[in-house]
C-alpha cells in the first residue's frame, strides 16, 4: 500500500512558481524579453500568485 501525506500543501507547484517568476522578473529586468517585456512582467506576476495561492488551496 502507497503511504501518501494527506496534507502535502502542493510542494512542487510552490517550487515550479517561483522558478518560473525569477526566470521570467530576470528576463523583464535584464532585457532579455525584448519586446516581450510587459508579457514577461505578466508571466511573473501570473507565477507569484500561483505561489501565493498554494498556501490556500485545499488539498
Amino acid at each position: 500500500m502507497i503511504n501518501t501525506n494527506p496534507n502535502p500543501r502542493y510542494p512542487q507547484l510552490r517550487v515550479a512558481s517561483v522558478a518560473i517568476a525569477t526566470l521570467a522578473v530576470t528576463a523583464a529586468v535584464t532585457g532579455a524579453a525584448g519586446s516581450g517585456t510587459v508579457l514577461a512582467w505578466a508571466v511573473a506576476a501570473i507565477a507569484l500568485t500561483t505561489f501565493g495561492a498554494s498556501f490556500f488551496l485545499k488539498p
